[in-house]
């Protein structure tokens, strides 16, 4: 479901991937509207890692697609490097880890979870 959301926000743009747009603002939109898209609702999930693999398989597409050519014979890391974007791994655990603090920080707000555990 998240990757069909990702899709139509990637073809929405599509005119715009291919303009003569800087690669930092083509960046700038991607992860305003793509990589939100993907990501969204994610954080509350328990995710097999076949499936965050298949997120981290179609981003890297998308990725590789934005630097139209200039990725050839570069691995992953560089492409994310050169991008500044995290995985989709790391940016799912940097969101649990957030949740997770905001109870700590604020159980009173989290009641209901905290006698459900």
């Amino acid at each position: 479901v998240r990757m069909a959301k990702a899709r139509r926000a990637w073809l929405i743009y599509r005119a715009f991937w291919t303009s003569p747009a800087p690669l930092a603002r083509r960046l700038l939109v991607y992860k305003a509207a793509v990589r939100t898209a993907l990501l969204s609702g994610l954080d509350a999930q328990v995710l097999p890692r076949v499936y965050v693999d298949r997120l981290e398989i179609w981003e890297m597409s998308r990725l590789r697609a934005l630097l139209r050519g200039d990725a050839r014979g570069k691995n992953n890391a560089y492409v994310r490097e050169y991008c500044r974007i995290a995985s989709v791994a790391s940016m799912l655990r940097k969101r649990w880890f957030a949740w997770l603090q905001s109870i700590m920080r604020n159980p009173w707000h989290h009641v209901a979870f905290l006698a459900a555990v």
